[in-house]
């Protein structure tokens, strides 16, 4: 007879989702690359906004997630896992002298060269599956406006360009202030580019005023007006830097926080997230942790 009973529910978790480390060590299982050209493989990944780096954690950004669904559909044989698999053993037996490369090459430019053709006939309706219509008409023509890509991401655009040349940044991209322009006049408003948030005038085209977009806490550095703001590397990694560079050149990849440290007098202190403690604060000169 059961001395005990202890209910308890156990939900279906999705696989985590890949660190540093355990993208290494599948592509290992997995056969893909070599140990000189993992950090290459991250590193390109990361340049060309495919995934974000978020709490060491790789999330896939919705231009991979598109990118991926047109190289799916044009060239699954060559994006499948074991074909890249089966392309390093090959070169590994060329270099060792068990296949030549030129029959490598044939067999796999033959139908390439056909998959490619069939993408170049299909290059419109690959186009055409990408954009998505919606129910914003546009103020010029009154045409439906569709997403697009851009270098700073997905905006609005009338789908009759180039007979009309109408854009605007998609709903939710950008919040309005209720501060005017110091240019013109118009509003401003906070919108999204490639390095991260930034204000700019409702009135462009026309009027180009922008300024970055503050966290409400001032340089730290001594004699320097400057505020601090949030921006992005080329790498997609947030860091935190004084409004008035190149005049001023404090950066911190660390959050900064308007707060004295207690134990050095340290005038800033920064903010931190680790799986042991999660957030927490700690001086960047001494080192002396302090609560939230």
């Amino acid at each position: 007879t059961a001395v005990q009973v202890e209910p308890r529910q156990h939900l279906t978790k999705p696989p985590a989702r890949y660190r540093d480390a355990s993208l290494v060590r599948e592509l290992e299982k997995l056969g893909i690359g070599r140990p000189s050209t993992y950090a290459n493989i991250i590193s390109t990944l990361i340049d060309r906004n495919y995934v974000e780096r978020q709490e060491k954690q790789y999330h896939p950004t919705v231009l991979g997630r598109e990118v991926w669904l047109v190289l799916e559909q044009a060239f699954s044989r060559l994006f499948g896992v074991d074909f890249t698999a089966l392309m390093e053993d090959e070169l590994d037996r060329i270099e060792a002298g068990e296949l030549e490369w030129r029959d490598v090459v044939r067999d796999f430019y033959g139908p390439f060269r056909a998959e490619l053709a069939a993408m170049e006939r299909n290059r419109d309706r690959l186009r055409r599956s990408l954009l998505q219509e919606t129910d914003i008409a546009c103020p010029k023509c009154g045409s439906l406006l569709v997403e697009k890509w851009g270098k700073s991401g997905k905006f609005l655009s009338c789908p009759r360009y180039p007979e009309c040349k109408h854009s605007q940044p998609l709903p939710g991209d950008e919040v309005t202030l209720d501060e005017s322009c110091p240019r013109c006049g118009e509003q401003l408003q906070v919108r999204s580019g490639r390095f991260g948030q930034f204000v700019a005038c409702t009135g462009y085209p026309d009027c180009k005023f922008t300024r970055p977009v503050t966290i409400g806490v001032k340089c730290p550095r001594p004699d320097c007006d400057g505020d601090i703001s949030e921006r992005r590397s080329k790498r997609g990694r947030t860091f935190y830097g004084c409004t008035r560079y190149p005049d001023c050149d404090f950066v911190s990849w660390d959050r900064p926080v308007d707060r004295t440290c207690t134990s050095c007098g340290n005038n800033y202190l920064v903010q931190k997230n680790t799986k042991a403690k999660g957030k927490h604060l700690i001086c960047p000169q001494c080192k002396t942790e302090a609560l939230e």
